[in-house]
This record gives C-alpha cells, sequence and structure tokens, in this order.
C-alpha cells in the first residue's frame, strides 16, 4: 500500500476559516446593533484584534491548517474543527475572566465559537464536494495521469505469492502472527479487505475453510450481518481472522497525537461523538447518516460478544500495532438477538422464581454485548469469592464507580414495585452463572424470589464454597421464619456496607 499523504499548509482552507470568521463576527454585531447605542464601532477595536489573533492561533496550534485535500472531511472535523473550537472558547474565556474583564460577553463569546465551528463545518465539506467535482476538469485528468505514471514507477510482476501480497499490504508482524495460525496459500483460505458484506455474501457456501478480512470491523456499517454472512459461508469449526481498533488502542492512539491538554479534550470529544451518540435513540440514526458506520469506537468486550453472539469461539488474540487481532472458529449458528444490552439503561435476562426468566433493571456498567462472554471471562480471569470475575475488562471505567456505590442497582425498584424482586433475596443470576451452582441450590433459589440486597453482604464470603455455603444458609433460614431471616440479613448487610465500607465490584 502506498502511504497516505501527509498533511500540509492549506491556504485555502485559511481563506475560507478566514471568510467563517468575518461572517459569525458580523452575524453577532447585527444582532447586538439591535439594541440602541449600539454600533459596529463599538466592537472593532483592540478587542477585535485579540480575538481574530487567538482564533487563528488556536488553529495553528491544532494543525487545523494542516491538511491534505484527498483525506476525507469527517477525519478533518473530528480531529481538527471541534478540538480548535473547545481550545479558542477556553482560551477567550480565560483572557475575559482573567486579563481583561472588559472583554467581550461570555455569551457574545459562546454563540461566535458556535458559529464560527459551524461555518467552519460548511466550509470544510463545501470546499470537499468542490474538490470532488473537479473529476470532470482538467486537473483531475492531470492527477489521474500523475497516479498512472506513478503506478509504472512502482510496477512489479504478478507473480507474487498470496503471502507476499498480504505481507505487504499488512506488514510483516500481523502477517506473521496469521500465518501461524492459517496457511495463506490455501486455496480454501478467502482474503478480503472489505468493509461491506456483499464480497462475503457472493462467497459460495463452504467453498473456504478460513476468511480473512484486512479491514477493521470499526469500519463496517452492519457487522452483525457481515458476521453472520462469514459464519454462514464457513463450514463447522472453520476460521475467522479480522481486527479491529478497540476502545484502548484508540484512546492511546488519541493521547500520543496530541500533547496536554489538548489530547485529553480530543478524547473527550471523541468519547462523546462516536461513544455517546451512536447509544442514544435520538441520535443514533443522526449519527449513522454522518459517519456512514466508519471509523466507530468499539471496545474489545463489544467486538468478542458480537463474535460470540454469531456463533463463534475465540481461538487466540493479541495487539500488534495498535490493532486487536483475533482468531475464532465457527462452533454454532448465530442467536439473532434483536435486544442485547446496548443503552444505557438494560433489561437483564435473569432466572427468578420457579425458574421464570425475568428481566432485571440496571444502569449500563458493561459495553455492549458483555453478556455473550460471561463464561468466556470466567473461564479466563476466574473469581476469587465465586460472585464477580477478578479484573473484569467487560466492566467501563464509569462501570466501577457506579458498582462501588451501587447507582446501577437504582432501576432495580421498578422490579421491586412490579414484584418481581423483595428487599432482601439471593442475587438474580444470568443462566450462564445459574448453571454453575450445583443442582440443589438451584432447586432452592428459585422457591424465592431473588433480592436487592444479596446474602454476600451478610456473609461476606472469600470463595466460591463460602458462597454456595452462605445461600444455602439463608435460604434454610428463610424457608423456616421468611420475615426474621430478612430483617436479620438485613441489618447486618446494612453494617456491613456503611461501617465496614463493603463495595460491590
Amino acid at each position: 500500500m502506498s502511504a497516505s499523504p501527509r498533511p500540509r499548509f492549506n491556504f485555502i482552507a485559511v481563506v475560507l476559516f478566514a471568510i467563517a470568521f468575518v461572517i459569525s463576527f458580523l452575524l453577532l454585531v447585527v444582532v447586538k446593533a439591535l439594541y440602541p447605542q449600539v454600533t459596529l464601532f463599538h466592537y472593532l477595536n483592540t478587542d477585535f484584534y485579540i480575538l481574530a489573533g487567538t482564533t487563528f492561533f488556536s488553529g495553528f496550534l491544532t494543525r487545523k491548517y494542516f491538511f491534505h485535500p484527498r483525506r476525507t472531511a469527517k477525519r478533518i472535523v473530528n480531529n481538527r474543527i471541534y478540538v480548535t473550537s473547545i481550545l479558542n472558547l477556553m482560551i477567550l474565556l480565560t483572557i475575559k475572566l482573567v486579563v481583561l474583564p472588559d472583554f467581550y460577553g461570555p455569551f457574545f463569546l459562546a454563540w461566535f465559537v458556535v458559529l464560527v465551528t459551524s461555518l467552519d463545518v460548511f466550509f470544510v465539506y463545501l470546499y470537499y464536494a468542490l474538490i470532488r467535482s473537479r473529476n470532470v476538469g482538467s486537473d483531475a485528468l492531470e492527477d489521474i495521469e500523475e497516479r498512472r505514471k506513478e503506478a509504472q514507477r512502482n510496477y512489479e510482476p504478478v507473480s507474487q505469492t498470496k503471502s507476499e501480497i498480504v505481507k505487504k499490504f499488512i506488514g510483516k508482524r500481523v502477517f506473521n502472527w496469521i500465518n501461524r495460525h492459517v496457511d495463506i496459500e490455501s486455496n480454501k483460505t478467502a482474503i478480503y479487505s472489505t468493509f461491506t458484506s456483499l464480497n462475503i455474501e457472493l462467497l459460495p457456501r463452504y467453498s473456504a475453510d478460513v476468511i480473512i478480512n484486512l479491514r477493521k470491523v470499526n469500519d463496517i456499517r452492519y457487522f452483525n450481518l457481515f458476521f453472520e454472512y462469514v459464519n454462514e459461508k464457513l463450514p463447522q469449526n472453520g476460521a475467522f481472522i479480522g481486527l479491529a481498533e478497540t476502545i484502548e488502542c484508540r484512546n492511546s492512539a488519541i493521547l500520543k497525537k496530541w500533547f496536554f491538554p489538548f489530547n485529553y479534550i480530543s478524547l473527550f470529544w471523541d468519547f462523546f461523538a462516536n461513544r455517546i451518540l451512536p447509544k442514544i435513540k435520538l441520535t443514533h440514526e443522526l449519527y449513522f447518516s454522518y459517519t456512514k458506520g466508519e471509523d466507530r469506537a468499539i471496545s474489545k468486550a463489544e467486538v468478542l460478544g458480537r463474535l460470540y453472539s454469531h456463533g463463534f469461539e475465540l481461538v487466540d488474540s493479541t495487539v500488534i500495532n495498535n490493532r486487536f487481532l483475533f482468531y475464532v472458529r465457527k462452533v454454532k449458528n448465530p442467536i439473532y438477538d434483536n435486544n442485547p444490552t446496548y443503552g444505557p439503561f438494560v433489561a437483564l435476562r435473569r432466572i427468578g422464581k420457579n425458574k421464570k426468566i425475568t428481566q432485571i433493571y440496571k444502569l449500563r456498567t458493561m459495553y455492549p454485548y458483555s453478556e455473550y462472554i460471561q463464561k468466556y471471562v470466567y473461564d479466563l480471569q476466574g473469581t476469587s469469592n465465586g460472585d464477580k470475575a477478578e479484573n473484569d475488562f467487560r466492566i467501563t471505567g464509569w462501570g466501577h464507580f457506579f458498582r462501588k456505590f451501587w447507582l446501577d442497582e437504582l432501576p432495580m425498584f421498578i422490579n421491586l414495585i412490579k414484584g418481581d424482586v423483595k428487599i432482601v433475596g439471593v442475587r438474580p443470576l444470568s443462566k450462564t452463572k445459574f448453571d454453575t451452582y450445583p443442582v440443589e441450590l438451584q432447586d432452592k433459589r428459585t422457591r424465592t424470589k431473588p433480592g436487592l440486597i444479596p446474602p454476600f453482604y451478610a456473609d461476606m464470603p472469600k470463595t466460591q464454597d463460602e458462597l454456595f455455603e452462605s445461600e444455602n444458609r439463608y435460604l434454610d433460614a428463610y424457608f423456616q421464619s421468611p420475615l426474621k431471616t430478612d430483617l436479620d440479613y438485613f441489618f447486618k448487610a446494612f453494617y456491613n456496607i456503611v461501617i465496614k465500607k463493603a463495595r460491590s465490584k
């Protein structure tokens, strides 16, 4: 692959952003001029030059004026314009609050930044539209001719093996990792670099034992459908190898790309734009109509969860060149779950009284699709007390905070009102976790409702066997004297939580 064009200073961009600056300033002045005794001359003073200087200084600091016409407008908008706007507003408000109290008002500055940002975005898209419209012009023909000559200079005979082509495309380290697991030269190995499921759909069924996709799954708009087609085309135990830019890799790249504090400003924007907006119903469609599903933020847990939900099982994984590589095998057909835990509020399927499947409401503390890899995480990480997995990578940063203070449990009061649970009782379990319990204890657990406060916080067991003993003890006592037992366990749990500071993981 040829190297991506390096960003360079773009004079046309400077002119367009300057026009956006002037239009935004004049619009606000026109609005202010509607008030008596306010004219343009009230704003064209030293403050204006400070405003202009700060705005353009912010642009140079974040390299807003340095980009290449062949790069996508979306990346320029996400990585440059919004970061510049946040930085500009911070500097302007600092000047207002610390240096020049008589500087423009805070509302004037805030609206100015909003207008400039909006117009910058508009002009960037307009600029790219004009660049693409030059396809019919002589400049485009010259560009095509130049690329043709470059291709001729770099021409190599087509007698290269599949391995040589793949190695050149993805690099030696990634190639070596893939080649350790599968035979790339085999006629039964299908290799793609695609973000559309059409190529997979056209593959004859069972014609390949291995499917490799070298395009990161972050760029696949409907990758549930993509995984379904991969599953359909592979025989039982067929292999699928792919890669992704996980949130961990993404955050690391952003923090290295910028220097402090702009790296954290960019990190915050990426979190808001690519992790919050796609998961809110009101902004979900707007986000995907804008991004076309490309370059979305995905956690390792979500990648594996989606793969497991579509009938795959992880064989091996690694991180190379800031990319998460996975090697999975087909073990069953897809689940086709239309209601995965995706939004901020989730309804978890838990086993309740009489083994009835009950929806338990919670604030989501894990990455989407985490429920499908629960067994994998328990087998991989293990558990010291039989209650929660150790170092569970499925839990989000805010999830640890929510769990520590039981904020994620608050929606369970809806279940309490509905009569699905009681105040004190055994913890409602998923089927995967429920199946790890002894059969006798399973039977006892389903003879009563689960509870908001489990006996775990009264006895504080240290091992899985102690956890089973704790629940057995509680249930035996409860069947003898329900009210007395629940009151006794409630006050024991209250003491451990409030006095001894027992916390959830």
